[in-house]
């Protein structure tokens, strides 16, 4: 009896562990890694079954996300961590801003509209961080970037559109996120940096770069006080450049990377 006894709490104690290994590879702390699906099943079971299904990976296959419509795909963005996916998109059959969410690494999705109006959705940038999320995008009708935050996983959005006189917005952005500081950057008329540290509701601005020739497609990353923003030289050129800070915005250098072969469009950056 003692035998069989110890066999079962060796058992229990291997499988036990087999499920924290797989919960603790999850991108985000295990207690984040499965956030409240409007339908999320694995809730209802104990949590240590539903944390261990963050590294599950189904059959690879196709999965129509959002239809029927004209182009509903278009001007897509995709942010994922763990077994989420984030992905905002315009849809000009109704000329809307909207968002697709899935917890379960795409077999199932829960879509909804972010904002509607002419010509929204364009050239969307998305970063989410568990719940939240955030989305940077173009009108096409008046050539203004707009910003979109929810704080519940889409179910509900804030909308601004980012424009002052103090600077000009048009074209592609870029968004990322560091604690309690969303940085996004313009595309028009040099390099501009906007942050702001009450999810969007106000915002500070910075020129990293006053060449009005450069700034087109824009990538940022942030990693402490250094900030570094990849970009490409507008008009025929094309060239690549990095635009720096190495402390937090208050001095910038430009820096040309490559000046030949027309490198500079669409560029990425990592750290």
């Amino acid at each position: 009896m003692k035998a069989q006894t110890r066999i079962f709490v060796s058992i229990a104690i291997l499988v036990f562990g087999v499920l924290l290994h797989l919960a603790a590879n999850c991108g985000y702390p295990p207690t984040n890694c499965r956030s409240d699906d409007f339908n999320c099943v694995e809730r209802a079971l104990p949590a240590i079954i539903w944390l261990s299904t963050c590294n599950y990976v189904p059959p690879c296959q196709n999965q129509t996300v959002d239809a029927p419509g004209f182009n509903v795909g278009r001007q897509t963005s995709l942010f994922a961590n763990c077994q989420r996916i984030n992905i905002a998109h315009a849809n000009p059959s109704n000329a809307a801003l909207r968002f697709a969410r899935s917890n379960d690494a795409g077999m199932t999705w829960y879509i909804s509209d972010v904002e509607v109006g002419a010509d929204l959705g364009y050239d969307s940038e998305i970063f989410a961080r568990g719940d939240e999320i955030f989305i940077v995008h173009n009108d096409a009708d008046d050539l203004n970037n707009r910003f979109a935050y929810s704080s519940d996983a889409g179910r509900t959005w804030s909308t601004s559109q980012l424009n002052d006189p103090a600077f000009d917005t048009s074209g592609e952005a870029a968004i990322t996120v560091i604690g309690n500081e969303v940085y996004i950057v313009l595309s028009y008329l040099g390099v501009q940096l906007l942050y702001s540290q009450d999810q969007g509701q106000s915002w500070s601005v910075i020129e990293a770069e006053g060449d009005n020739s450069k700034g087109a497609d824009p990538s940022i990353v942030v990693d402490g006080d250094r900030i570094f923003i990849a970009h490409q030289e507008q008009g025929i050129a094309q060239d690549l450049f990095v635009t720096r800070s190495l402390n937090r915005g208050s001095t910038w250098e430009t820096i040309a990377v490559q000046t030949t072969d027309d490198v500079g469009a669409f560029s990425s950056i990592v750290m």
